[in-house]
C-alpha cells in the first residue's frame, strides 16, 4: 500500500548540517508513524522524543516533557517534570526512571492535519502553552519514537549563549 505522511518541524534553525539532520529525523518519524498506524490504526500523529539525561533539562520549563504509555503513545505533555517521582530527591530522578523531552517534529496524514488545524484551543493547552494537549484533549492518539537527535531551540538568552558556543 502507498503511504504518505507530512513531517513538520517547529524548529526554525537553518544550515545544511541541521537541515540534513532534520530531514533524517523527519524520515524516522514518518517510518514510526507508519509502524504505529499499522500496529494501531487509531494512531493519528507521530512525534519524536529524546531521553532526558540531566536534571537541568528535566526542570527546564522550556523543554516540554512527555509521559509515555507502555504502547508508545503519549499520555500527557507538560513543562513540569512528569511523572512526579514521589519519595525520591529530585536530583536523583533521572537515574531512577526514564524521562523524555519532546523534540517538535511531527508526522500526520493530510486529513489529520486539516482536522487538528481547525480545533479550538483547549484549557490544558492554554495552561501549559503546548499545542499537543489540544490534540490529546480531542482524543487524537500521538505515537512517540525515541531519537538521539538534539534540537536546537532558543527560548532564553542562556539558550542563545549555549548555541553560540557550539558554532
Amino acid at each position: 500500500a502507498f503511504f504518505r505522511c507530512l513531517p513538520l518541524s517547529q524548529t526554525s534553525e537553518n544550515g545544511p548540517e541541521l537541515e540534513h539532520r532534520l530531514l533524517a529525523q523527519g524520515l524516522k518519524v514518518c517510518h514510526s508513524y507508519r509502524f504505529a498506524t499499522e500496529k494501531n490504526p487509531q494512531t493519528q500523529i507521530a512525534t519524536l522524543v529524546k531521553k532526558i539525561t540531566s536534571i537541568e533539562d528535566l526542570l527546564n520549563p522550556n523543554k516540554p516533557k512527555v509521559a509515555i504509555a507502555d504502547d508508545g503513545h503519549a499520555v500527557y505533555f507538560s513543562r513540569s517534570p512528569i511523572p512526579y517521582l514521589r519519595g525520591k530527591d529530585v536530583k536523583d530522578w533521572c537515574s531512577e526512571r526514564d524521562y523524555f523531552k519532546h523534540i517538535g517534529i511531527y508526522a500526520y496524514r493530510r486529513e489529520v492535519l486539516v482536522e487538528i488545524a481547525k480545533l479550538p484551543q483547549s484549557q490544558l493547552e492554554k495552561t501549559e502553552s503546548l499545542e499537543q494537549l489540544r490534540w490529546l484533549d480531542n482524543n487524537y492518539k500521538i505515537f512517540t519514537a525515541v531519537t538521539d537527535f538534539e534540537n536546537l531551540c532558543v527560548d532564553t538568552p542562556e539558550d542563545l549563549e549555549k548555541i553560540l558556543k557550539t558554532i
